[in-house]
């Protein structure tokens, strides 16, 4: 169901781009990868809390737990969506085409997602059983066991560790050079190559 979500939300964003005539240039292009991401997180958030309300309220029909999940989901994914939106969209001060092109894409295709989540997922997870959903829990996870140990006996170290890990990356930041010239990934016989060019 939630990679049910994702091609949905992907597919009405590609069919808008193409009634728009929107171009999709290089840049723009990995919209598609990114929407999938984000979308998939909204979408398993949903799915995730439905089965744990299905579990906890095993009475309720499946109109109640879709109803009480978007009830409890709809703000957590709100703020991430509005966040999100907000950094695609400082992309449109770049005053580079491309760039402000993708900023707005995915600030739509968010936007497509979010509608996605909160319409078609509910409607999809509404033909689930209504029989009682059982959740394997596993507490035997020597990964997570390990890190709750280190995050609890080791705090000083781990406190020393990162504020030499902002040093360093405050250094690294400083030499940072930005290469803003796309045509020296390709090679100069290649048909990019030659069309780049005259823009770069």
């Amino acid at each position: 169901m939630p990679l049910l979500g994702c091609a949905t939300s992907v597919i009405i964003m590609i069919g808008l781009l193409g009634l728009i005539g929107w171009k999709v240039t290089v840049i723009s292009s990995n919209f598609i990868a990114l929407m999938l991401i984000l979308t998939m997180a909204m979408n398993i958030h949903m799915s995730t809390r439905f089965l744990q309300l299905r579990k906890d309220f095993p009475v309720s029909s499946n109109f109640e737990i879709i109803s009480m999940t978007t009830e409890k989901m709809f703000w957590p994914i709100i703020y991430t969506v509005l966040t999100t939106v907000c950094a695609f969209l400082s992309l449109i001060f770049s005053s580079i085409k491309p760039i402000i092109d993708f900023g707005w894409m995915m600030t739509f295709g968010l936007i497509t997602s979010f509608i996605i989540t909160f319409t078609l997922l509910p409607t999809l997870l509404n033909f689930v059983s209504n029989n009682n959903v059982e959740i394997e829990e596993n507490k035997d996870s020597k990964i997570t066991n390990f890190f709750e140990n280190v995050s609890i006996n080791h705090k000083n170290i781990i406190f020393a560790l990162t504020g030499i890990v902002i040093i360093l990356s405050v250094v690294g930041i400083s030499r940072l050079e930005v290469e803003n010239s796309f045509i020296n990934y390709f090679k100069k016989n290649t048909e990019i190559y030659k069309g780049m060019k005259l823009i770069d």
